[in-house]
């Protein structure tokens, strides 16, 4: 399981809302100024991405035209070409798309049922229907992809660089989760894993290594190279 379902599960726990924004989602995360716009344009990229997605899988479904590998290449196509206007799209980053591409979709097939009538469904099904190819759900999902896309480049670009230690850095608020918390300031070799909760994490929002869904949904942690 990629993204998507982790963010989707944590919403409420993190306490976000309608008023959600880019500029006050970024603008607390401890990295430079133009960092933060970086990465706030690249989501206002993505969040174009899963619109069109969302409409389009919409669309098929409507017209009984139901084919999510083709919409899952769209998706795939489309997100790689934004992260191709930032960085280099290597190995990591190419399995990274595939699996977010293959949540999302899959995201979708299990909560929007075309088996069942809408004149049979419930009030609360349909809104949670509505939710999971909303602008509000696009957003989320374009801002976790920012600072997981953007926390392996800074990875990346800091073992090319020469840096050897890395130390964790969390935002140091009441939305910061208990195991993050733990591990704020925490300074380990560059090629060795953080230890959060029971998962191990490279730098915040990694998945290489089978991170639980509940340390990097939502994270707005970021590392410190030196």
């Amino acid at each position: 399981m990629a993204v998507t379902d982790r963010l989707n599960n944590l919403i409420t726990e993190l306490d976000e809302t309608e008023d959600f924004t880019y500029e006050d989602y970024f603008s607390v995360m401890d990295i430079s100024k133009s960092d933060k716009e970086k990465r706030k344009d690249f989501a206002e990229k993505v969040e174009d991405v899963m619109l069109f997605i969302f409409a389009l899988y919409l669309l098929m479904k409507q017209n009984n035209m139901e084919n999510p590998d083709y919409v899952k290449n769209q998706l795939q196509d489309r997100y790689k070409a934004v992260i191709d206007g930032y960085m280099t799209v290597d190995e990591y980053i190419d399995d990274y798309v595939k699996e977010f591409t293959d949540d999302v979709i899959d995201t979708m097939d299990r909560h929007i049922r075309s088996d069942i009538d809408d004149s049979e469904k419930t009030e609360k099904q349909k809104e949670n229907e509505e939710y999971y190819t909303s602008d509000l759900r696009a957003m989320y999902i374009a801002a976790n992809e920012a600072n997981s896309v953007f926390n392996y480049d800074d990875y990346r670009q800091a073992v090319k660089n020469g840096k050897t230690l890395k130390r964790w850095i969390t935002e140091q608020d009441n939305k910061v989760r208990k195991t993050h918390k733990e591990v704020n300031g925490l300074a380990v070799p560059i090629d060795r894993p953080f230890a959060v909760g029971e998962s191990l994490l490279m730098f915040p929002h990694d998945i290489s290594l089978g991170a639980s869904m509940k340390e990097t949904a939502n994270c707005r942690c970021t590392v410190e190279y030196y």
